[in-house]
């Protein structure tokens, strides 16, 4: 679910806005125009007023990663774990009640768990999401031209950190469970479980948690659910994310 923090602004914005049209209807009444004259300028002024409020709003409020919003603390694990089992991942599927179809029907399959109720807000121009409710920053595209390795994957990352990817040097592979919070029970479109903010051609992301020394997680959209591969099987995309603070 795509959200910004201009729910509740937004109303105290708009009773505000009433009040100055008004008060420039009143001034111009004063002037001994015509209502039709008055009220031409009121409408005019007003948006002269608007315009400009709106496109700043969008600009800092919005796009800027230091806008006032309220940032929920991290609620999922963000270190790696070497030797996470799929009984662990079952545990954690219903410890969070996460909507899951895996590939393993008795192992770590939910199908009457819920989404996680993302709050997302658009940043750097589309290349970032801020998820509000989990308190993390998503790559929005990822590596999206080529499947990769996990080790290719990780030297993704480290070139993002390298070259400060939207000014940051702290973007990492996503654990397992920071990964099934995007997974939707609908699909965005005829393709993935993924909100639509995210690039559709990026079908599943390597984590950081490894199975064992040869496997590690990954998370499908296309499946919505999660499995383990070799780690040179070129079987997932990188997508970057980064915790942040309230």
């Amino acid at each position: 679910m795509k959200f910004t923090d201009w729910n509740t602004s937004c109303i105290w914005g708009g009773i505000t806005l009433i009040a100055l049209l008004f008060a420039i209807f009143q001034y111009f009444n004063k002037k001994g125009l015509s209502k039709k004259r008055v009220l031409a300028k009121s409408i005019i002024s007003g948006l002269l007023i608007l315009i400009p409020v709106y496109f700043l709003g969008q600009r800092f409020l919005i796009e800027s990663p230091k806008s006032p919003m309220v940032i929920h603390k991290p609620v999922f694990r963000s270190t790696p774990v070497e030797n996470l089992s799929e009984e662990n991942v079952r545990d954690m599927i219903y410890k969070y009640n996460f909507y899951s179809m895996g590939h393993n029907p008795t192992i770590w399959r939910n199908p009457t768990g819920q989404e996680f109720k993302n709050k997302f807000v658009i940043h750097h121009e589309g290349q970032a999401a801020i998820d509000l409710a989990s308190g993390l920053m998503w790559q929005t595209r990822g590596s999206i031209f080529a499947t990769k390795s996990f080790m290719e994957a990780e030297e993704y990352i480290k070139q993002l950190n390298a070259n400060r990817f939207l000014g940051y040097k702290d973007w990492r592979l996503p654990t397992l469970e920071e990964a099934v919070s995007l997974v939707n029970r609908v699909k965005a479109g005829p393709i993935l479980h993924i909100d639509p903010i995210f690039d559709v051609s990026v079908l599943a992301i390597w984590t950081c948690d490894k199975l064992n020394r040869d496997r590690a997680w990954l998370v499908l959209f296309n499946v919505a659910g999660a499995n383990h591969y070799e780690l040179d099987s070129f079987m997932g995309w990188a997508r970057a994310v980064r915790g942040i603070s309230g």
